[in-house]
C-alpha cells in the first residue's frame, strides 16, 4: 500500500483532478485490503486523515447524483432571525 500511495503522490499527472481520483481510487480499494489485515483499521484511519485524502474525500463525496436537489426553502427563520427575536 505505501508503494501505491508513493506512486501515487510522485507521479507526473496531466491535471490535479487526475491526482485527486488516483487517491480516490486508492481510498476505495484499500477499504478491502485494511480490513482484512490485523492492524487494518488504525492505518485506514491514518490514511483517512492525512490532509491530501482528506481533501479527495470531500472533493469525491459531492452531492448525491441519483436524488434531484433540495430547494432551500425560507419556512423556517434563519440564524440571525432567531437572534433577534430575543
Amino acid at each position: 500500500m505505501t508503494r501505491l500511495k508513493d506512486a501515487i503522490e510522485n507521479r507526473a499527472y496531466s491535471t490535479p483532478l487526475a491526482q485527486v481520483h488516483a487517491r480516490t481510487w486508492l481510498i476505495h480499494w484499500s477499504l478491502f485490503v485494511f480490513f482484512n489485515h490485523e492492524n487494518g483499521r488504525n492505518s485506514i484511519i491514518d490514511l483517512f486523515f492525512q490532509e491530501r485524502y482528506m481533501h479527495s474525500i470531500q472533493a469525491e463525496a459531492g452531492p448525491c447524483r441519483c436524488c434531484p436537489p433540495q430547494r432551500q426553502t425560507h419556512s423556517e427563520p434563519s440564524f440571525l432571525e432567531l437572534n433577534s427575536i430575543s
